[in-house]
């Protein structure tokens, strides 16, 4: 070796380590190697450290939905009827970037409607679209509101107003006002792609029947029903009256009906009258409640109940708002028994009995044979002999006003029970809880007593129900199996459904003619013991019954128009009960 190679091993042996790795040819990789893996330990020692929970995302506006002001001066169901027209509905508004939107969309005509309203109950405001409630967005609401225009009317539907400056919003506000009444402006909404509501909250329509198609007046005896095709033959209906063809009687019900304006209930009157043409006149008529929408006034009745059914009442019936102090004078069950229309009490035939206006409401001015429960059931003697409470006049006065009776359309072979679910309802402003009581020890009484073949409770809330936009009326939930009960029937939702519950048929029939027909076809959660859900369009339902079985048909006025099979009407369901003589 030589001395120059002796120097330069010995200068290497003096080297750092570093210097020693950057003199190598390979130390530019090696060093990128050496970068790269500390910074990937560095990541993953990070990742290891900050905790899985990452800080809540900014919420996102939904851009599903599309917002649009209108200025024209509408009530509030006409703004409802032209967001229909338009593919949507009054705006809804649950977050704060909504109710701007909204709001920005309404300034240029200063107030409009949105598509809340406590029109179905009292207090209760309801999103129409949606079916929920507005709850938790109260600090909205101006100071003081809603007041239901501090009992000067009826004020059950909201709006929005405010000011701005230079397009800039500095405060809306909410408040309630009389539906009937005009506002400058309303704003819609439409989604931009297809909602299915799967809470069943919500309405499946609220425009569908004009009422200038339909005629007002049609005869079932008249050349015009008779030349309609007719509606198609409903097997169960045919079965039972071939089983005994001397001595069955028919029947109708109808539900949720009382509202002419909208056309709906034109239709379906139609269709009954139809029915009578081809099937027979009916012996007697059921309803499951809601006659006269929205407040059960004398001009409702007079408008939507006297004018259809003329042949259920004296010749120049009508109803009045002068509010008499005596009550109509009971006919006698002698009379009673000859009656042909009875019905249930809605909550919309409630409402006067809530405002306290009179006792004589005019629900039972339109129908005075039942103003007065059976006298069975009043006279002193009769209430001891059959083990119900003494009465005590002070509280009893509640009841005699109370809309539950007991008809006997059929002697020996129906007996129909009407209830007033309103009592008890947790969801009324008032609640009569000792007349909800007593009504229920007269119901289960009355029903031991009875010695019919078919035992019918009618009332207007159901008690089981997959319609959620209002909760099942959990507190008319009676043990029907053991007393004796074949069927229950009710409204309130605008729907039609039929469910088996302990053994015992139940049948929601709310599509009469109101024109908001519920969410019921796709649900998350289906009443237990659904047996047929049906929402797409209104109808009847149309009975047979003898002293053995009672069938019952629900149609609907769509129409069937092919070549082949033209029918007025379509058969939806149908079922048969038998007499079940263990009961009895």
């Amino acid at each position: 070796m030589t001395t120059t190679q002796t120097n330069k091993l010995e200068q290497y042996d003096e080297l750092t380590l570093a210097q020693r790795f950057f003199s190598s040819d390979y130390s530019l990789v090696i060093f990128g190697l050496l970068v790269t893996s500390a910074s990937i330990g560095i990541v993953l020692l990070l990742v290891l450290l900050v905790p899985d929970t990452a800080p809540p995302a900014p919420t996102v506006p939904n851009s599903t939905v599309i917002y649009e002001g209108f200025s024209s001066y509408l009530s509030w169901h006409e703004a409802n009827q032209h967001c229909q027209k338009w593919g949507g509905r009054l705006a809804e508004s649950t977050t704060m970037f909504e109710n701007e939107k909204i709001f920005q969309e309404c300034s240029k005509a200063q107030r409009c409607w949105l598509g809340a309203s406590d029109l179905e109950t009292e207090g209760r405001w309801v999103w129409s679209g949606s079916g929920t409630e507005l709850g938790e967005h109260q600090q909205w609401w101006k100071h003081g509101t809603p007041d239901n225009g501090l009992g000067q009317e009826e004020e059950d539907c909201l709006y929005m107003y405010g000011k701005t400056y230079l397009d800039e919003s500095l405060h809306s506000f909410w408040n309630d006002k009389a539906c009937t009444k005009k506002l400058s402006g309303h704003v819609c909404q439409k989604d931009r792609k297809t909602e299915i509501m799967s809470d069943c909250k919500g309405y499946a329509s609220q425009l569908e029947c004009p009422a200038k198609e339909f005629d007002h007046t049609i005869d079932p005896t008249s050349a015009s029903a008779i030349e309609t095709p007719p509606p198609p033959r409903c097997p169960s209906l045919d079965a039972v009256r071939r089983h005994d063809e001397e001595h069955y009687k028919t029947f109708a019900i109808i539900g949720d009906y009382g509202i002419v304006d909208a056309g709906c209930e034109i239709k379906t009157i139609s269709l009954l009258n139809r029915l009578q043409a081809a099937m027979g006149h009916i012996d007697f008529l059921l309803s499951t409640g809601d006659n006269a929408y929205w407040d059960g006034t004398c001009q409702a009745y007079n408008k939507s109940v006297l004018p259809f059914f003329q042949q259920y009442f004296e010749p120049g019936h009508t109803c009045n708002d002068t509010h008499p102090v005596q009550p109509p004078k009971h006919i006698g069950l002698e009379a009673l028994r000859k009656s042909k229309f009875f019905p249930s009490m809605g909550n919309h035939d409630w409402k006067p009995a809530i405002n306290r206006i009179s006792p004589i409401i005019p629900y039972f001015q339109i129908f005075p044979h039942v103003a007065i429960i059976d006298e069975l059931y009043l006279d002193t003697q009769s209430r001891q002999s059959h083990n119900l409470p003494p009465r005590t006049t002070s509280k009893d006065e509640l009841l005699t006003y109370g809309g539950f009776y007991q008809h006997s359309p059929l002697p020996g072979i129906v007996d129909v029970f009407v209830v007033n679910s309103n009592l008890g309802n947790p969801l009324e402003q008032m609640t009569f809880q000792y007349a909800f009581e007593l009504q229920s020890q007269w119901l289960e009484r009355a029903l031991e007593i009875s010695t019919a073949a078919f035992k019918i409770v009618v009332m207007h809330h159901p008690p089981y129900s997959t319609a959620a936009h209002d909760p099942p009326a959990t507190h008319m939930r009676y043990p029907f199996k053991a007393w004796g009960v074949d069927l229950v029937l009710s409204g309130h939702q605008h729907v039609y459904e039929r469910l088996e519950v302990n053994n015992v048929t139940h049948v929601i029939n709310g599509l009469g003619g109101h024109h908001w027909r519920y969410e019921i076809e796709h649900c998350n959660i289906v009443a237990e013991g659904s047996k047929k859900r049906y929402n797409e369009a209104h109808g009847i339902m149309y009975g047979v019954v003898t002293a053995d079985e009672l069938a019952l048909c629900f149609y609907s006025v769509e129409n069937n128009t092919s070549s082949n099979n033209k029918t007025d009407g379509k058969l939806i369901d149908e079922f048969v009960l038998q007499k079940n003589n263990n009961n009895r």
